[in-house]
């Protein structure tokens, strides 16, 4: 009699996706989504309980679509989206129509006051952006949890506490990134795990999540700026721990770049807000120096990147005083004393004044733009987003820097011709390169043209060079051409992905013509906004504004441009469509900015001679109080 063999039995496998379950293939187990599914085009789901065998017959996969499939948003994350948005209309559907198209993203028709048109939100544009910022919860949680476990047991959080940073983690974070770029340059990446094991920083991420609260419930702001004075009291003490300040360098640098975007929340203060842009652009010119010196040594690169963008080298030179430590240090501490002052005027002991880099060097027809030639760095995820944070911040923030400070603060000339060098290499293989600029992303041109603009301001009247400078400027500015999509991109992208490209290049386009009209005003003060220059300039930035999408995360780097056209608008229809715009802007920001904005616009409007509202722009503090 033959031998007889055990029969092989196979269990059925209960810890892979469901997806897998139901296929019967053996699961990775990779969260959020498992390679089988991924390769196969399968929606990966999970479930936390277990499942019963006739749970398991009724569960049927979900196929997703290959086209236009890319690696930093997929259909996964659209399929998400849209299944929120449909178990929120249910919920919400006894709501005002008003409050639908804000928390579900729901198509409504609003009619303005005084005019006979009706602005429609179509469906799709509502869906896209609600997918979009979706999507970026989605990275920014799933980076706060893949740290989670390293911090929590080492500090408890009060039920407040937990509110105001789920606030900044879902609202804060999602609302300052404007660009759909890959998932290692979104702010939340750079952030979260730079400063959640840090005091200092942690009280941060808990006044600004307070901040973004504060939109709906005002209460919140006096906890945000206490959260704030704890924060600031707690890294002066840092920047004091030790004789120098090597190696806090980036702690310090990301702090004050989120105290600047938070600034916008409470606008309180423009001072304040002028010295935290001062204080990142002192940081930041200590760090390229050791950078500088590193690569002069012929060390190599301090980073090299992967096709991927990870870190697989790096110099481990130390810190030596190329730029002094102690003179940096020295300088923060200055800053942080006319920071806790609340004093109205800026008085420094150990920060000298800068020479004007616009009237001392620069060449009129060579140099008016910093190089955008060779010239370019490698450089890290990390690096490329904070540089590109303050550099956005610092262009429209030059509008209503203190006077008093303007003397100590780096030309933009300067300034611009410095850093340009660092944002230019792109760090991912992306469809088009401006993707690997997360923040001005294909703006990034324009914006020189808004920092310069701002800061022309300050030389008004203008002197024969400034004069020639301005002119030089408003010509550039009024033949400004934007990236454009490549064709071949239309047959591979979403139509979701290619609408968020094309709108930061429109962006970019309002971003030109409104510093060409600042310029005009500059060169020709007696001008009336009537002129058919001007208005022609705002046509093209109408057609622009309109097809940048309700509410678009893109919304966010567009206060600066409605805000100096508006005062050049004298048509009442045009007035009433970019009073709208800036609210619905608003419903992405959150911001008491975009309050400010609405409220400075109509005061102009309504208190100036027609075609005058735009004198403003000649008063050294005339934009007083408005942050953008």
């Amino acid at each position: 009699m033959a031998p007889t063999t055990k029969e092989k039995k196979f269990r059925r496998v209960t810890t892979g996706c469901l997806c897998c379950r139901k296929r019967k293939i053996k699961c990775d187990e990779t969260k959020p989504h498992c390679q089988n599914c991924i390769k196969s085009g399968y929606l990966c789901e999970w479930s936390f309980k277990r499942e019963s065998v006739q749970s398991m017959d009724n569960y049927k996969p979900i196929k997703t679509k290959k086209s236009g499939n890319i690696k930093f948003i997929s259909h996964c994350h659209v399929y998400r989206a849209e299944r929120d948005m449909n178990k929120n209309k249910n919920k919400n559907k006894n709501k005002k129509e008003s409050e639908q198209s804000i928390d579900t993203g729901q198509p409504t028709v609003i009619e303005t006051t005084g005019s006979s048109k009706q602005i429609t939100v179509q469906e799709n544009d509502v869906k896209n952006d609600l997918i979009l910022k979706k999507y970026m919860q989605h990275i920014n949680s799933r980076h706060f949890q893949s740290i989670q476990g390293i911090f929590s047991s080492s500090f408890k959080m009060s039920s407040i506490e937990t509110h105001c940073l789920d606030a900044f983690i879902n609202g804060f974070l999602v609302a300052v990134s404007p660009q759909l770029t890959h998932e290692k340059l979104q702010f939340s990446n750079i952030v979260i795990p730079t400063g959640i094991n840090n005091y200092a920083q942690r009280r941060l991420f808990y006044a600004a999540g307070a901040s973004f609260l504060s939109w709906q419930n005002r209460e919140f702001r006096q906890s945000s700026e206490l959260e704030y004075h704890s924060s600031m009291s707690a890294f002066h003490d840092i920047i004091n721990s030790d004789e120098t300040i090597g190696g806090k360098e980036d702690l310090v640098l990301v702090s004050f770049v989120i105290m600047t975007l938070r600034e916008r929340y409470q606008c309180q203060n423009e001072i304040r807000n002028g010295l935290f842009l001062y204080a990142s652009l002192k940081i930041i010119y200590y760090w390229i120096g050791i950078k500088e010196r590193n690569l002069r040594k012929n060390k190599g690169p301090l980073v090299v990147d992967n096709e991927d963008g990870d870190e697989i080298s790096s110099s481990q030179a130390a810190l030596e005083d190329y730029y002094n430590q102690f003179i940096l240090r020295d300088e923060l501490n200055d800053i942080f004393d006319n920071l806790s002052h609340h004093t109205k005027t800026i008085r420094f002991r150990n920060i000298s004044k800068v020479p004007d880099y616009t009237t001392s060097k620069i060449a009129i027809k060579d140099d008016i733009f910093s190089d955008f030639g060779d010239t370019a760095i490698s450089v890290s995820a990390f690096e490329r987003t904070i540089i590109e944070s303050f550099l956005y911040n610092y262009c429209v923030g030059l509008l209503n820097f203190d006077p008093n400070l303007v003397p100590y603060v780096t030309s933009p000339f300067r300034v611009f011709e410095d850093l340009v060098p660092y944002l230019k290499t792109p760090i991912f293989d992306c469809p088009v390169k401006w993707m690997n600029n997360p923040i001005m992303g294909a703006s990034l041109f324009a914006f020189e043209l808004v920092a310069k603009a701002n800061w022309l301001r300050y030389k008004y009247p203008l002197d024969s060079h400034n004069h020639e400078v301005a002119h030089t400027l408003q010509r550039h500015a009024q033949y400004y051409t934007s990236p454009f999509l490549p064709s071949e991109t239309k047959f591979k992208l979403a139509k979701i992905i290619q609408c968020k490209l094309e709108e930061s290049c429109h962006v970019g386009i309002m971003a030109a013509k409104a510093s060409y009209i600042l310029l005009t005003k500059l060169l020709n003060p007696e001008l009336s906004s009537d002129f058919p220059d001007v208005q022609e300039e705002l046509v093209t930035f109408f057609k622009s504004l309109h097809k940048v999408s309700l509410h678009s995360q893109a919304g966010g780097i567009c206060l600066w441009q409605t805000l100096i056209a508006g005062l050049a608008v004298t048509d009442p229809e045009q007035r009433e469509y970019l009073i709208y715009r800036v609210k619905t802007f608003g419903e992405i920001k959150k911001s008491e900015a975009l309050v400010r904005v609405v409220h400075f616009l109509e005061f102009q409007w309504d208190n100036s001679m027609k075609g005058h509202a735009w004198d403003i722009m000649l008063q050294p503090k005339g934009f007083q109080g408005i942050f953008v």
